[in-house]
């Protein structure tokens, strides 16, 4: 996440140290706010001069090892700031960071104890990924088919079809596969949703655009999922939606023959609405949402 924003600000552990929403919002004006959401509907808002002054007061209140008492853990944390300097995919885009995953890491019986805080956490999570446009799911190579991490995938994030990441690109440069396919064999990953990348080299690369080394952010491969982000994003529009689907029922038709090739008008006519509709304000899907 560090590396699609371009700013080291949201916390890091093994596992995963958020245990709230993180909310990242693009602000053209420049300024760098910290909005704490309360469970009771009350919110605090911090305003500060640059990222790095925003990051430790981030980490307090977002981080379980760090911050409040559980009794005082904000429901959500939104940060606004000028992300557009650094990062590609902010684009009208809103990022957000969830906590929960950190049952993908835990043995079993811990993981279904009542008293488990991961337990709600994942809850909360995953209902906040149903309203989602583009998910990221991240497994990890140098611990491929573990299987917690398998169960965690097929039983809440499959559902949800997330652009699945693996990790640690930079520990499998021998292997004479690669982390792809073993993600495939070991999670059932599908393989045009699934990609490689090294946070490592990300880092390595440094984050800030203006500053880092091109051929190690190469390495990387996030420019590619920069790319693929930004192009999830172009399908919610209504014209983009509308050509892939028609050339779904175009592929349709070609390798199944027995489908007639002039539908019934009524068919056409409705799918054609759908698709145009698909992304729109007046979707069924927006109107839901709403």
């Amino acid at each position: 996440m560090n590396a699609l924003l371009g700013l080291d600000i949201l916390p890091v552990g093994k596992p995963p140290a958020t245990n709230t929403l993180v909310e990242m919002v693009d602000a053209q004006d420049g300024d760098w706010t910290l909005e704490i959401l309360y469970q009771e509907g009350y919110q605090e808002i911090q305003r500060y001069n640059s990222a790095v002054e925003l990051k430790q007061p981030l980490a307090f209140y977002s981080a379980r090892d760090n911050g409040p008492s559980p009794k005082e853990t904000p429901r959500k944390v939104r940060v606004r700031g000028p992300f557009h300097q650094t990062s590609r995919v902010f684009n009208g885009a809103m990022l957000m960071d969830t906590p929960g995953a950190e049952a993908a890491f835990e043995d079993g019986d811990a993981k279904e104890a009542d008293d488990n805080p991961i337990r709600a956490e994942t809850r909360c999570a995953v209902e906040a990924l149903e309203e989602a446009h583009v998910i990221l799911f991240c497994a990890r190579a140098d611990n491929m088919g573990a299987k917690n991490v398998s169960q965690f995938y097929n039983r809440e994030m499959k559902m949800l079809a997330p652009l699945n990441l693996v990790n640690f690109l930079d520990k499998w440069e021998d292997a004479e596969e690669t982390p792809c396919i073993q993600a495939y064999k070991f999670y059932g990953f599908p393989p045009d949703r699934t990609m490689a990348l090294s946070a490592r080299y990300a880092y390595e690369a440094g984050l800030d655009p203006r500053e880092r080394k091109p051929e190690i952010w190469e390495k990387s491969r996030m420019a590619e999922l920069e790319d693929r982000i930004i192009l999830e994003l172009q399908r919610l529009e209504p014209e983009k939606a509308y050509e892939e689907t028609m050339e779904a029922l175009r592929r349709l038709r070609e390798n199944h023959p027995r489908i007639p090739m002039k539908p019934k008008p009524l068919f056409l006519n409705a799918l054609d609405e759908k698709a145009r509709m698909v992304g729109a304000d007046v979707s069924p899907a927006a109107i839901l949402r709403r």
